[in-house]
């Protein structure tokens, strides 16, 4: 980058918002107009743009020409309507900033994902995250309705409203939904919220070692109701010692009787210890845990939830060791694997289900598209890349054209 292409950011946002000793420079703009400008000078001095929140995925390698504009300046909840039962935020917020402000007023944003001290909304929005609640509610693009945007060429454009009613012609909302940012920046997201619960519990249980766990999941699965979260956390591998967890929430008399059949499926399924815990104490507890196995060898893997079944019998006659953590209903799996055989065992089984590719943490910037689109999804978004951003200006390293 020139001292002449980095004074013209300056220009357009301060010096004070530009970090010129950091390869490459990190442009900090506090509003869309700025953020419009930024890419409009980009396209112009053919300098490629690297979209970052709070920087929970580790850095790609700069492509060339390049400037990464960081959206942690852009962190206000604008407002939270009662009335419309919307949210409205800036996309650099924090997660948990968030979701407590929402708390605050008395609703509810599904979206406990497991970085969310630190991941942005925008963030979870651009990456398609789901969230340990997403059985309940549904990937969180399901809960956005709105979003303001600047497109490639520097356009500001507005998609959806404040209300699913509010919604015309071509669904941009839905369109940008987990694309990385490859076509826009989204720098302020309308939410639908709903209100907080009467009544939220976690039932766990410790199933022990030399179990089959995959019978066991079935099990749980079958005919449970009222059921928002569900998962299995094996931090010894499927072969060992396994805990499942089962959040029910709603009414305190519906939540107290599904609690109770809960309890009895974890019983037949073979636990041998079962007990309820406080949402608060369960999500320290599951976040510490993921964040000891995220890491170099960190894999995510996404399967339709009807074949979750067949990947976990394919991890464990893989590996009864490898570490493993299950949403069986919503087909999302990680595990830290550090053999390419059983990588390539798991991408075959993934691809011949009709899965996504696996995805390596440490390689997600470079390679992460592949895991978030199926191989027709991925020819679509390419011709779409060619045509909406020709330059190839935005997050150029997530998809080659």
């Amino acid at each position: 980058m020139s001292d002449l292409s980095l004074a013209a950011f300056e220009s357009i946002i301060g010096s004070e918002n530009v970090v010129g000793a950091a390869d490459p420079p990190i442009l900090i703009p506090s509003n869309e107009n700025h953020l419009s400008e930024i890419i409009r000078k980009a396209g112009s001095d053919g300098v490629k743009v690297i979209v970052e929140g709070r920087g929970t995925f580790p850095a790609p390698e700069p492509p060339g020409k390049s400037v990464v504009v960081s959206t942690t300046s852009l962190s206000s909840v604008k407002e939270i309507n009662s009335g419309d039962f919307i949210i409205i935020t800036q996309t650099g917020a924090v997660v948990d900033d968030v979701v407590r402000e929402a708390e605050r007023k008395g609703f509810l944003v599904p979206l406990d994902i497991t970085s969310g001290d630190v991941a942005t909304v925008g963030g979870a929005f651009m990456t398609g995250a789901f969230g340990l609640s997403a059985v309940g509610y549904g990937a969180f693009r399901e809960s956005v309705i709105g979003v303001r945007c600047v497109s490639p060429n520097g356009d500001i454009l507005t998609g959806g409203g404040r209300t699913a009613k509010n919604v015309t012609g071509y669904d941009i909302t839905r369109f940008l939904a987990g694309t990385m940012g490859l076509f826009a920046i989204a720098f302020e997201l309308t939410i639908k919220v709903q209100p907080v619960p009467e009544s939220r519990v976690i039932v766990t249980a410790r199933f022990p070692a030399g179990m089959k766990s995959v019978n066991a999941v079935k099990k749980l699965a079958a005919g449970m109701k009222n059921m928002t979260m569900f998962e299995v956390v094996a931090p010894e591998g499927l072969g060992g010692i396994v805990t499942a967890a089962v959040g029910i929430e709603g009414m305190e008399k519906i939540v107290r009787r599904s609690a109770d059949i809960a309890r009895d499926r974890l019983g037949e399924a073979g636990a041998d210890e079962i007990h309820d815990e406080k949402r608060e104490t369960f999500m320290i507890k599951r976040r510490d845990a993921v964040k000891n196995m995220v890491g170099k060898d960190f894999l995510t893997i996404s399967v339709p939830p009807s074949s979750s079944a067949v990947l976990m019998e394919k991890m464990h006659a893989c590996s009864e060791t490898m570490p493993v953590i299950v949403h069986p209903a919503i087909g999302r799996f990680h595990c830290v694997c550090k053999d390419d055989k059983v990588i390539r065992a798991l991408r075959e089984t993934s691809l011949s289900v009709g899965g996504k590719h696996p995805v390596l943490w440490d390689t997600i910037m470079q390679e992460g598209i592949s895991g978030l689109f199926t191989g027709a999804e991925l020819e679509i978004a390419l011709s779409l890349k060619r045509e909406l951003d020709p330059q190839n200006i935005l997050n150029p390293h997530l998809l080659k054209i």
